[in-house]
C-alpha cells in the first residue's frame, strides 16, 4: 500500500513559528520581577483570574494583583532593589519593572496603604519609578514616600519620607500642577482634583502610619512565626548591581548604613 504524502504548505508553517513566538512571548512575559520578602498574616494574589494564597519567599511576575487581609502586611522586594510594604487591606498591581540602565518600575494602589523604599539607582536619566492610585501618581525623586489610598473618600494621601517625592493629579499628564514633597510632609489629592499644598504631617499620624507599613521581621531569621524569608536570591545579571545584605534596603530609612565607630585611642 503506498504511503500518502506529507503536504507541508507554506501556510502551516507559518503557523507553526507563531505558536513558537507565542509560547516565547509567553515565557518571557513569566519571568520572575520580586518576592515575598515576609508575611504577617494572610495575603493573595490574582494571576489569570484565579486568586491564591501567598507565602513567604514566593515568587512575584507583571502583572500579578497582591492584597493582604484584615491584621496582615507584607514586605515585597523587587529586581531592581526596591521594597514595597504594604498595610493589612490593601491591594497593589505589578504593572512594570524592567531592570537595566534606565530602569522604571510602575505600581497601582488600588486600596489601603503602601511605603516605598527604592535605590540610587532612579536618579540615573531615563529611568522612573511610580505608584499610581486611582486619583494621583507619587514619582519618586528620593528614596522613600509613603501613598494610601481611601476608597471610601476618594481620596489619596501621599507622604515623603527621605529626599524629595513628586505627586501630581492622574488627570495631570504633563505634570503641570505637581507639587514636591519634602521629609514630613503630606499632600491629599481627591478624584479629578490636583495635590494640596505640601502640609507638614503631626508626628502621630506620621508614626501611624510608618507602623501600619512595617513588618516585624528585622531581626529574625529564617523560620520566624511572620513569615520572614532573609535575603531571597537574586538572579545575577552583568545589568544588576552585586550587593552585600547589609548594603539592601530595609524597613526604615537610613536603618541600612553602617556606623563608623571612631579610631581607638593609641597605646601608650
Amino acid at each position: 500500500m503506498r504511503q500518502a504524502a506529507t503536504v507541508r504548505s507554506p501556510v502551516g508553517r507559518m503557523a507553526m513559528l507563531v505558536l513558537l513566538v507565542a509560547a516565547f512571548a509567553r515565557a518571557a512575559a513569566a519571568d520572575t520581577v520580586g518576592w515575598v520578602a515576609a508575611l504577617e498574616g494572610t495575603a493573595d494574589r490574582q494571576r489569570a483570574g484565579a486568586w491564591e494564597t501567598l507565602a513567604a519567599g514566593a515568587e512575584l511576575e507583571m502583572g500579578d494583583h497582591v492584597r493582604t487581609q484584615q491584621a496582615s502586611r507584607m514586605k515585597l522586594l523587587f529586581k531592581d532593589d526596591s521594597v514595597l510594604t504594604l498595610a493589612e487591606r490593601s491591594e497593589l498591581v505589578i504593572d512594570q519593572q524592567v531592570v537595566g540602565a534606565a530602569t522604571t518600575s510602575s505600581f497601582s494602589l488600588l486600596l489601603g496603604k503602601v511605603r516605598a523604599i527604592v535605590t540610587d539607582r532612579y536618579s540615573t536619566t531615563g529611568s522612573a519609578f511610580e505608584v499610581k492610585s486611582p486619583t494621583a501618581i507619587a514619582g519618586v525623586r528620593g528614596t522613600s514616600f509613603l501613598a494610601e489610598f481611601d476608597a471610601g473618600k476618594e481620596e489619596t494621601l501621599v507622604v515623603g519620607i527621605e529626599s524629595t517625592t513628586g505627586v501630581r493629579g492622574v488627570g495631570d499628564a504633563k505634570g503641570a500642577k505637581e507639587v514636591r514633597l519634602g521629609p514630613g510632609q503630606a499632600t491629599r489629592v481627591r478624584r479629578g482634583g490636583d495635590p494640596t499644598r505640601p502640609m507638614h504631617l503631626p508626628d502621630t499620624e506620621m508614626r501611624t502610619l510608618m507602623e501600619a507599613t512595617t513588618t516585624a521581621d528585622k531581626g529574625k531569621g529564617d523560620g520566624a512565626a511572620s513569615g520572614f524569608v532573609a535575603e531571597p536570591r537574586l538572579p545575577k545579571r552583568p545589568a544588576d548591581r552585586a550587593k552585600s545584605p547589609e548594603e539592601r534596603v530595609v524597613d526604615q530609612p537610613g536603618a541600612g548604613k553602617q556606623k563608623t565607630s571612631p579610631p581607638p585611642p593609641p597605646i601608650p
